[in-house]
């Protein structure tokens, strides 16, 4: 087993992995997580989410495919629970 220990997404994150996967997939996994937190995160005030956030009543932003189905799903959902 190959792991090793990273800080992102506000947390500390764990990677853990059987070989024959090898340190460069761990890597590999942790600059997933780094990229989906670029688009995503509200810890910083800059991320695609933050953009929406930011111009949320004054105009429209562009986003990447990966932003845009993730809220039309959150907005999807929210909405479930309202009934």
């Amino acid at each position: 087993m190959l792991h090793k220990e990273f800080y992102g997404l506000g947390t500390a994150i764990n990677l853990t992995v059987a070989e024959p996967a090898t340190e460069a997939d761990i890597t590999a996994g942790f600059q997933l997580i780094q990229h989906y937190e670029d688009l995503l995160t509200v810890n910083r005030n800059e991320s695609e989410v933050m953009s929406i956030n930011h111009a949320a009543g004054d105009h429209a932003v562009g986003v990447s495919p990966i932003t845009y189905l993730l809220v039309k799903r959150a907005v999807a959902v929210s909405a479930m629970h309202l009934v």
